[in-house]
């Protein structure tokens, strides 16, 4: 389903530095705006081109055919699940070594 809204800003993160990135500096202005006057449609910034919905939907999509042919194949009940973490298995490592390491060092 798609918006009719188009946003128009491309998003400061695409261009942000490491160190920006770290501290989310790249959001403040939005943050500021929202807190002095309010946020509109036209404040925000269009969504990255990973984070766009249809490719994420693709990669979704096709674990979740695989997961169908192998329960299939094995006449085993398919898991949405499983598709989901073999999908984003990646993201879901990171974030977990994140974490992880804030717990290391911040406990």
């Amino acid at each position: 389903m798609d918006s009719k809204v188009v946003l128009k800003q491309k998003n400061p993160h695409d261009k942000a530095n490491f160190v920006s990135k770290i501290f989310l500096t790249w959001s403040f202005s939005l943050f500021r705006r929202g807190f002095k006057h309010g946020l509109t449609v036209d404040d925000l910034w269009r969504a990255r081109d990973g984070d766009n919905s249809g490719r994420l939907g693709d990669r979704l999509e096709q674990a979740w055919q695989e997961e169908l042919d192998t329960a299939k194949r094995k006449g085993i009940k398919p898991s949405l699940s499983k598709a989901i973490v073999r999908s984003f298995w990646v993201e879901y490592l990171l974030c977990g070594l994140i974490v992880g390491l804030l717990f290391i060092f911040l406990w």
